[in-house]
């Protein structure tokens, strides 16, 4: 134990005191060298693997306002780092491995900037602050504290310190602070520094936790951590703006809220009844919301603890905090009482075993490494309760007027600290993953839901929400009555577009264009063959599709006749075909003529019930020698109401039998306006047609667009299948709007082997659909286009 040194030590006789001290200052000639902590070992192989991190950097400023004697402060700075070894201490590399090497000396000086008259100085202040964080530290030859002092005004200064994590911690930062405190006073009145010499420096820490690492406490302490870390999920996948980078920069996005006081006085309140300590009860609350957020039940949450639970190491400097992995289980839908309950005895069980080492630990388990996020947690709740600021230096005010903190260290870190206001939250998330935006509801929605749970801790944390206020002025109410307002037959709102501009492009396949005007003359045309043949309103066409141009001018020409159309896709089973044929009854056939002949046996059926009511249309270049050419192209007087049937789609069935589904027309144009405005469609937007052709997506890839005036792109549907091809596609066409399921976004991001990487800049929007949606298909399409939203 480190209290056995200190013991050897003071039992020394003078003789061997002198001796031993001889032999110290001998080595100290050259280097004094001892292993890293367990802690120091991972910031040195961070530092390895992500040179120029500047995330584990500590810089404070503070504002000392009176008369200040710079030289006193000089020394006191000096007298501090020559007291505590670690601030002198750097970390080169012996025989491959690390080691601490304590120098002898460190010469200090204050670099004094005096601030100019003009311009303003609190921006200028804050500029040096963020450049000074910026800096890299060289751990291999230091030194690894720096400070700058401003002169704003003769009696107003600000001290930056910046210090590297690998020699303090936020508990350092109080003990610097405490100890300018004493110094510099004695220092000003000419008196000797009253501080009392240090019992044992980091590096006795550091040799006696390696040394402690082998003995049979240690091996109980890592035997609970294993059992409780079993099987626990390597990632919490919390939804983000950006794709995982596969090696996460430092960059932070810092947020922050505030819960007040009597919000805070509630969860104090109840954390008492049920024995729990106000951070369990804000952890339980912060475990739930990050399960409704990933819809993750086992939620591994890492939290930091001073590790400073002996007297010798209260007043040192160093790098002692540890973490612990906090683990909770939501399944089975929980009261919030039960699981504060459980997050309290998980919290004694991890402070009974903290004196492992976070980094032993992960030593020991060996989970397996991904450079894209932190191993066993992702996500950190600290609860700040390290000694108070020194706020008066003799005769100097004192204020600090900058973070500790300001890179990302975890996906996402919740600070958390008691003041006489309630209780200050702070975030410092990822700005890899994660916009200020989000941060920010983030925040109101712990805040609310710690309103909930403390006004109703015995209901299961399912009845919780998550939908703030602020979300709620955004969000649609599913509660609220649907407008019935009818926009009017989808032909007809089409039809508007083509008057409006005849000549815009509406329509391309891979072989031909088709202006809005062209579509609704020859589309009239149809109407006026499916009427002359009988085909009355309410009726039933059949449309033997094919992806082009050409399907749309079938739908649109069956729909003006005042009939409904069935989509027949020939890609199905001909016995499936059939059945939709018996069930739907359709009257008539239009083929579009790439879809080759019509199945035997649906031609058998259809000639023996309705001969001569089939018509393929052609291509666009051979209409003028087609039959319908000589048919007028105005439209017909044909009334549309909302309740008329527009469309019959079929499902699988539960019974294994196809199920015919009615589709109104009020419901093809209800939601028009409201996609126009909420994804912010736009004229000059290039849509894709890639839905199935006979499933219910196909109407929003071709009437959306079309309502709104856009163009529609049609790829080859014979390449759709060939890897890489649609991602090119949509490249080359600047596609900039398109409707996905998920499984055409694993079609669309698929590339052949050793194809060069490229990306979609025009893709603004992507609309999906269908199955479940997983989060890697949304981080794949974000890699392919990354201003899609």
């Amino acid at each position: 134990m480190m209290s056995d040194l200190v013991q050897r030590l003071a039992a020394l006789s003078p003789e061997k005191r002198a001796l031993l001290e001889a032999q110290l200052k001998r080595k100290g000639q050259t280097y004094n060298t001892f292993p890293l902590s367990f802690a120091q070992q991972r910031l040195w192989l961070v530092d390895q693997l992500q040179p120029g991190n500047t995330s584990y950097s500590l810089l404070l400023a503070f504002r000392l306002r009176g008369a200040l004697d710079v030289p006193a402060l000089e020394r006191s700075v000096s007298t501090i780092i020559e007291r505590h070894e670690v601030l002198r201490t750097v970390y080169p590399t012996v025989r491959g491995q690390p080691v601490q090497a304590v120098t002898p000396a460190l010469a200090v000086t204050l670099p004094l900037i005096e601030l100019p008259p003009e311009g303003d100085r609190t921006q200028a202040v804050q500029a040096m602050i963020e450049q000074e964080g910026q800096h890299v530290f060289d751990l291999e030859h230091g030194p690894l504290i720096r400070f700058l002092l401003v002169r704003v005004q003769p009696d107003d200064h600000v001290l930056i310190t910046n210090m590297h994590h690998i020699c303090s911690d936020g508990w350092s930062l109080a003990v610097l602070t405490r100890e300018i405190a004493e110094i510099y006073p004695a220092y000003v009145r000419g008196q000797p520094s009253p501080m009392a010499p240090l019992p044992i420096q980091y590096a006795d820490y550091a040799v006696w936790q390696r040394d402690s690492a082998r003995d049979a406490e240690q091996a109980r302490h890592l035997a609970y951590w294993r059992e409780r870390l079993l099987d626990a999920p390597p990632l919490l996948e919390l939804p983000t703006d950006f794709a995982r980078p596969t090696v996460p920069t430092a960059r932070g996005e810092v947020q922050e809220a505030r819960i007040p006081l009597a919000l805070a006085e509630r969860l104090q309140a109840l954390g008492q009844t049920e024995h729990a300590t106000l951070f369990m009860v804000l952890l339980a609350t912060f475990q739930l919301q990050l399960s409704r957020l990933t819809d993750q039940h086992d939620v591994v949450v890492g939290t930091a603890v001073a590790n400073r639970n002996r007297a010798e190491t209260e007043n040192l400097i160093g790098f002692f905090v540890n973490t612990l992995a906090m683990r909770a289980d939501l399944s089975g839908n929980p009261t919030f009482r039960a699981l504060l309950t459980q997050v309290r005895d998980e919290a004694l069980g991890a402070y009974t075993h903290q004196d492992v080492s976070f980094d032993r630990l992960l030593e020991e388990l060996h989970p397996t490494r991904d450079l894209s996020h932190t191993p066993i947690f992702q996500v950190l709740l600290n609860m700040i309760n390290t000694p108070t600021m020194q706020t008066q230096w003799g005769d100097l005010a004192v204020e600090i007027v900058a973070p500790q903190e300001g890179g990302a260290k975890f996906d996402l870190t919740l600070y958390a600290q008691e003041d006489a206001e309630g209780i200050s939250l702070n975030v410092v998330a990822s700005a890899d993953l994660f916009t200020g935006a989000r941060v920010q509801e983030f925040l109101r929605q712990f805040i609310y839901l710690a309103e909930q749970v403390v006004s109703q801790p015995d209901s299961p944390i399912e009845t919780f929400s998550l939908v703030t206020p602020a979300a709620q002025v955004v969000l649609p109410d599913p509660r609220a009555p649907l407008s019935d307002r009818w926009e009017g037959a989808i032909h007809t709102v089409i039809a508007q577009q083509a008057e409006r501009a005849p000549t815009h492009l509406a329509l391309v396949d891979p072989t031909e264009q088709w202006s809005y005007g062209e579509l609704d003359q020859r589309a009239n045309q149809l109407a006026h063959w499916l009427v002359a043949a009988g085909i009355g309103s309410g009726e039933v066409v059949a449309i033997y599709a094919h992806r082009s141009a050409a399907l749309v001018w079938a739908m649109l020409g069956v729909l003006k006749a005042g009939a409904a159309y069935l989509m027949l896709d020939p890609a199905y089973p001909e016995a499936r075909l059939l059945e939709y044929m018996t069930q739907a009854r359709p009257r008539a056939i239009v083929a579009v003529a790439p879809a080759g002949p019509l199945p035997p046996d649906v031609h058998a059926y259809f000639a023996a019930e309705h001969a001569g009511h089939v018509i393929t249309l052609p291509a666009l270049a051979a209409a003028d020698q087609h039959p319908l050419a000589s048919l007028p192209t105005t439209p017909l007087a044909v009334t549309v109401g909302p309740d008329d049937i527009a469309t019959i789609s079929f499902t699988s069935g539960s019974t294994g039998r196809p199920k015919g589904i009615l589709q109104r027309h009020g419901s093809l144009t209800h939601f028009l306006a409201w996609q126009r405005e909420t994804f912010d469609l736009v004229e000059q937007d290039r849509h894709t047609l890639l839905s199935g052709l006979a499933h219910d997506p196909l109407q929003r890839d071709i009437f959306t667009p079309l309502t709104i005036g856009a163009t529609i792109f049609i790829p080859d549907p014979e390449q759709m299948g060939t890897p890489g091809y649609l991602a090119t596609w949509l490249r080359d066409q600047a596609i900039t709007v398109t409707n996905l399921t998920p499984a055409m976004i694993q079609l669309v991001t698929q590339m052949p082997p050793r194809a060069a990487a490229f990306h979609l800049p025009a893709l603004r929007r992507a609309i999906t659909v269908g199955e479940a949606l997983k989060r890697h298909d949304v981080l794949r399409l974000w890699d392919l286009a990354p201003n899609v939203v």
